[in-house]
């Protein structure tokens, strides 16, 4: 039995080496991103988020190091798809997927058997587009985020651990002041992204995605409508600036089904989202006015 089952291991082994896909110098070479790459080589991003201390070091350009509370790990990261709307950055969906499925004893990592991390660029049409992605993404946690662009998101579970490092653009420069930014809270040493970018305005951030998103949704409230489906409306709506449209949709929802999680939650946002677009539109109006020449 002991050499039939040293066999069987054998054999395994030799399946799992044969099965592995043959990664060449040219395929390494070809994940190299050109462009979306917040952290150059050597450079070091210490933040402080809601769910806790997170410290993330490139040790080279596809490398990515984090450490949190009884935790590190080192990643390899991967280009994004080139037709992928997102296709600028790098990103690694699983950390540990190798590890849970072969070897069950390493979970013993902190009790993490799954990590999700992002690192990309993110250019917006304007600063209110900027603030909307901030708050509606990724959802029950919020990023932080710092004047010049720089934001950090951060969740750990008990099974679970996602980091996303993000730089953000509007018109393709780098912002000097973003409203609720909290500098103190993301540290950094070495240098960062570059001040601009051409990556492509609000290119897979919301607005085309969402529209076709709304469309389906249009069509299927029209075969039966739902106080679900326009909660869900109302959300995209919100996403686009659609303040009071989204509004009107959470009214609907109310009628059909006055019960239905999530309408005043989504009310809520929708109106806090309208008064920060018309209070960030007073300020650039009144900034306008100030600067702009005298007739006497």
């Amino acid at each position: 039995m002991k050499t039939n089952s040293g066999l069987f291991m054998i054999s395994l082994a030799i399946l799992c080496l044969t099965a592995a896909p043959t990664i060449t110098a040219s395929d390494k070479d070809s994940r190299l991103p050109p462009k979306g790459i917040v952290m150059s080589p050597g450079s070091q991003i210490a933040a402080t988020t809601p769910y806790g201390s997170i410290s993330i070091i490139a040790k080279d350009t596809l490398t990515r190091s984090y450490a949190w509370a009884g935790g590190e790990r080192s990643v390899l990261m991967w280009r994004r798809d080139a037709t992928n709307p997102r296709a600028f950055g790098i990103y690694n969906p699983a950390w540990y997927k190798d590890e849970f499925w072969l070897l069950p004893s390493m979970l013993r990592f902190n009790d993490t058997v799954h990590g999700v991390s992002e690192e990309n660029f993110a250019n917006f049409e304007s600063v209110e587009k900027a603030l909307n992605w901030l708050f509606l993404e990724p959802g029950a946690v919020r990023y932080i985020w710092r004047n010049d662009g720089l934001c950090v998101w951060y969740r750990r579970e008990q099974h679970a651990i996602g980091v996303d490092v993000f730089q953000i653009y509007i018109k393709g420069k780098k912002p000097t002041k973003l409203p609720g930014a909290t500098d103190h809270l993301i540290e950094t040493v070495g240098s960062t992204s570059p001040t601009e970018t051409d990556q492509p305005v609000d290119s897979g951030w919301g607005d085309g995605l969402v529209k076709k998103g709304l469309d389906r949704l249009a069509v299927a409230i029209r075969e039966k409508p739902t106080a679900k489906k326009y909660v869900e409306i109302a959300n995209r709506l919100t996403i686009l600036g659609r303040y009071n449209e989204a509004l009107e949709a959470c009214d609907k929802a109310e009628q059909l089904n006055s019960l239905e999680d999530g309408i005043e939650s989504m009310r809520n946002k929708a109106m806090r989202r309208k008064s920060m677009s018309e209070k960030l539109e007073s300020s650039t109006k009144n900034a306008k006015n100030k600067t702009a020449p005298s007739c006497n």
